[in-house]
């Protein structure tokens, strides 16, 4: 089944997404790596990288940032969409999955911040 595009998933998308570059390590089962986000959501992120996982892969992303005064912690998702070969914008969306309450407070606190930090709500 292919994965769906880009517009495809913002059209369903819950939560504003904010272009916001972050440090974050990401581990699953077979892998563990280092990458950027392009951009941040309450429900998910965007993770540029050049070796997208397949989607439906279970991941968990800790957030790696000194400048900001909230701290995240490992927060688990799953691959919702993944580039494809030859897109110039390489990486997958996650879905944040299973999010303690405490961390979802966190995670209001860090969007907030992030709003802050943004004049125009990122695009497709």
């Amino acid at each position: 089944m292919p994965d769906k595009s880009p517009q495809q998933v913002e059209d369903r998308r819950k939560h504003q997404r904010y272009g916001f570059q972050v440090h974050v390590n990401c581990r699953n089962v077979d892998t563990v790596f280092s990458a950027v986000t392009r951009d941040v959501s309450k429900g998910g992120c965007f993770v540029q990288t050049d070796s997208p996982l397949p989607r439906g892969t279970g991941i968990w992303l800790e957030f790696s940032f000194t400048d900001i005064p909230v701290k995240l912690g490992s927060i688990q998702g799953r691959v919702a969409w993944s580039t494809q070969p030859g897109d110039p914008h390489q990486g997958m969306g996650i879905e944040y999955e299973n999010v303690p309450d405490v961390v979802e407070e966190l995670m209001d606190e860090f969007i907030e911040y992030v709003k802050g930090t943004e004049s125009v709500p990122s695009g497709p």
